[in-house]
């Protein structure tokens, strides 16, 4: 059987062809507009989110520790970077090279300083940073070390 060209259809069929392209078409482009919803929808919800918020909150999550084992009646440490400045920290540098056998030793990555300076930054004493729990006393030296040397 021989192909027939369109243009040589009878107009009944000519007319009923446009009609199916037309409803295929129309088939193709709902399921476009729902795919184009679906993404404005995403838009808006991305427009309404306040990512400082969320970071916000982050940080401030990063910096209180819920104490797995409470001490002395302390039950989470608050880490507050505002606390400690260039005087504080130089002074802390002062005492814990004194105190330290180990003048080699980078400060940012000893545990002594690190608790030093995680008594400045909490109000915590320092004895009571030394007496937590290895749970507890890593969460917090490891919260300080990340201020101290990516901050």
């Amino acid at each position: 059987m021989e192909n027939i060209k369109k243009e040589n259809l009878p107009e009944d069929i000519k007319r009923d062809l446009a009609i199916i392209e037309s409803q295929k078409m129309d088939a193709e482009l709902e399921k476009n507009k729902e795919k184009v919803e679906k993404v404005d929808d995403l838009n808006t919800e991305l427009d309404n989110f306040n990512f400082n918020e969320e970071i916000e909150e982050k940080e401030e999550d990063e910096l209180t520790i819920k104490l797995h084992k409470p001490i002395e009646n302390i039950k989470e440490i608050v880490l507050d970077p505002e606390k400690v400045n260039g005087i504080v920290l130089s002074n802390i540098e002062k005492t814990w090279r004194r105190e330290t056998k180990y003048r080699d030793n980078i400060k940012e990555l000893d545990g002594i300083y690190i608790a030093m300076v995680a008594s400045a930054m909490s109000g915590v004493k320092y004895s009571t940073i030394m007496n937590l729990g290895g749970k507890d006393f890593t969460k917090v030296t490891s919260r300080v070390r990340n201020f101290l040397l990516v901050d």
